[in-house]
């Protein structure tokens, strides 16, 4: 294994000839701790309050800081998934000024 460093990439040099962008890589992570986020909030984040009769968030009795929580979870999800799906796509945009806006879309959102 070696890393291609003009192209971002992980050679294998084995029997799989298939690069694998390090990009990649970092939005499947990204989607595995937005299911983490999001999943914990929503599962965990609620207690019972007997003295309302109903279950309030663990973050400040707010309900809207768990909202939220689970909001930002689930838009990081779609965000990771949008632009795993531009990175696969990114050889074949033909045109610099898609590439360009892609590039500077990525970099907005993840700045």
């Amino acid at each position: 294994m070696f890393i291609d460093c003009k192209c971002m990439r992980i050679v294998w040099l084995v029997d799989l000839r298939f690069p694998v962008y390090v990009l990649s890589v970092l939005y499947i992570l990204l989607q595995l701790f937005a299911i983490i986020v999001f999943g914990c909030i929503s599962s965990q984040g609620y207690k019972y309050d007997p003295k309302e009769n109903k279950e309030v968030c663990l973050y400040n009795n707010d309900n809207n800081a768990c909202n939220y929580g689970v909001g930002i979870g689930v838009i990081a999800f779609l965000a990771s998934i949008g632009f795993l799906v531009g990175e696969y796509m990114f050889e074949q945009m033909s045109s610099v000024k898609t590439r360009k806006h892609y590039v500077l879309g990525d970099l907005g959102f993840s700045g």
